[in-house]
């Protein structure tokens, strides 16, 4: 078998990288390869940054001794590439269909490089307890977080994300991702309302100020605003909480997936993407209600 690693190459922000992530590791276990990350994307990025080593993961990021100096060029990976390595670029494709890896991932001859998002939890569900294990954060919670997982703790707690920044600032964000309105979250706290006797709700989002004005939960309330630049953080108190109430994004679907009560409740929209996509059957778990 080749020694080359699996090779993942990462983009977006936290929750892209989970699934990037969570995809390559479980490849990566799968044929017996080592794992290695391709942060380039992020020397250009002026918006999202590397974020993946605040967790427990098993993988680094690619170094100058590494195999690449890869590039990606025209579909074609350029650079000084020992023969027995021989990569492939492996792209995602809907719909994701079982066995979810096309032939040339799991050839032995070479390894894969992985280039897409891998939003569906079909990529890494044989693998579920490892990548649990693996997104632990490296580091304690400080004080005021601390605080905020006690009263998680001690309640039935339901995180509610909303998600508003590049989805309602950039027209092309906004045509491809769509919004989940007031009505979804009001709907979804009500239909949780029905079945949960004493719901307190812990808000996230990147547009705090408008949610505060614009939405009442009607039930006991944390405004949760104190981990602007640890958005890790965030995710951290998320899948503390017992239910969930998750925006079209890929960050509040990990504070649910990663959430471990046994009777959680989670309750997603019933559209995903506002533009035609392969994969919005495959985003949402099957358990997960959409409104």
């Amino acid at each position: 078998m080749s020694d080359a690693p699996v090779i993942v190459r990462l983009e977006g922000g936290l929750g892209n990288q989970l699934f990037q992530y969570a995809a390559g590791r479980t490849l990566a276990l799968e044929t017996d390869k080592k794992l290695l990350l391709d942060t380039s994307a992020y020397s250009a990025d002026r918006l999202r940054s590397y974020q993946l080593d605040r967790f427990t993961i098993a993988a680094r990021p690619l170094a100058a001794g590494d195999v690449p100096l890869l590039q990606l060029r025209r579909s074609r990976l350029r650079g000084i590439v020992p023969r027995r390595w021989r990569y492939r670029i492996v792209r995602e494709a809907f719909p994701v269909r079982l066995p979810v890896w096309p032939p040339e991932a799991r050839r032995e001859a070479g390894a894969p490089y992985l280039v897409g998002y891998w939003q569906s939890e079909r990529y890494f569900a044989a693998a579920a307890d490892t990548i649990r294990r693996d997104f632990c954060l490296r580091e304690p919670a400080d004080r005021a977080n601390a605080t905020t997982l006690e009263s998680i703790a001690g309640c039935d707690a339901v995180a509610l994300h909303v998600r508003r920044g590049d989805y309602v600032s950039n027209p092309a964000a906004t045509a491809y991702h769509g919004l989940c309105g007031l009505d979804y979250y009001r709907a979804a706290i009500d239909r949780l309302g029905e079945r949960i006797a004493r719901p307190h709700f812990f808000v996230f989002s990147d547009d705090l100020d408008w949610v505060q004005a614009n939405l009442d939960t009607g039930h006991p309330t944390t405004w949760v605003g104190h981990n602007t630049d640890t958005p890790w953080e965030d995710l951290r108190l998320m899948a503390a909480c017992r239910h969930f109430i998750v925006a079209n994004s890929s960050f509040s679907w990990w504070g649910a997936w990663l959430g471990d009560w046994p009777a959680k409740r989670v309750i997603a929209p019933a559209r995903w993407f506002r533009a035609d996509h392969g994969g919005e059957g495959e985003i949402v778990p099957a358990g997960w209600e959409r409104i």
